[in-house]
């Protein structure tokens, strides 16, 4: 996980997620398409969020005080071990579609007392996955 700026972006890559307009009420679904630079540099309408994943790396971005906030996850992280809990969540405006991420751990260097000296696992982000179609079966 590192923390890149908009020219660290593979724009060759084919990603598959979402981005959230400042003037949309509801977020763009992208689905294997060739992301554009100017997306992301334009000053109004600007990205709120967004949600990406091109299957080597996954992108969280988020606009933050006037700046782009940009999280990469790389393959490695996607499959460590410790990053195997998979969560998802129903999304409201995007369709017949579920949100997927697997929720990245990191542990604490420090001792604590209250779990008989052991160190513990924090959680440190959740890294956007895909989608996956809601079940009409009530999944």
């Amino acid at each position: 996980m590192k923390q890149i700026t908009i020219d660290q972006i593979d724009y060759s890559a084919q990603w598959t997620g979402y981005y959230w307009m400042s003037d949309q009420d509801r977020p763009e679904v992208l689905e294997n398409v060739v992301l554009e630079k100017t997306l992301l540099q334009q000053k109004l309408p600007f990205v709120v969020e967004a949600q990406l994943t091109c299957g080597t790396c996954s992108l969280s971005i988020r606009n933050v005080d006037g700046r782009c906030r940009i999280t990469e996850y790389d393959a490695a992280d996607l499959n460590d071990p410790n990053n195997s809990e998979e969560e998802t969540f129903i999304s409201l405006r995007m369709g017949n579609r579920r949100l997927c991420f697997k929720r990245r751990w990191q542990e604490t260097a420090d001792v604590d007392n209250l779990c008989m000296g052991m160190t513990t696992l924090l959680p440190a982000g959740l890294m956007f996955t895909g989608f996956k179609p809601i079940n009409e079966k009530g999944d």
